[in-house]
């Protein structure tokens, strides 16, 4: 994935940033959903950092899990290992995450 080379201005226009990535189209905050931003005639990503019980940085636009994965929880109440085994992604499941 490569994003234009413009640094933080456009001429004669605002720079547009995609948060979160393609958000609503594709799990937000994911690879999948940067590299299909970085399609788009975007000038950047914007994204959220939190650290997880071990120090390790995530992106992840809450401070919880509860609303983006299958899991709940602070994620600074766990390791990155813990964050690993949850699924970004079920909620885009043809029936919204229920199976």
């Amino acid at each position: 994935m490569r994003l234009p080379d413009r640094p933080f201005a456009r001429q004669g226009g605002p720079v547009v940033l995609a948060h979160r990535g393609w958000r609503g189209l594709y799990p937000e905050n994911t690879m999948l959903s940067f590299q299909k931003a970085a399609e788009l005639p975007i000038d950047g990503l914007e994204i959220d950092i939190h650290s997880t019980a071990d120090g390790v940085l995530v992106v992840c636009h809450d401070p919880t899990v509860d609303r983006t994965t299958d899991g709940n929880g602070r994620i600074q109440d766990h390791t990155f290992a813990d964050l690993q085994q949850l699924d970004a992604g079920y909620r885009f499941s043809p029936d919204g995450g229920q199976t």
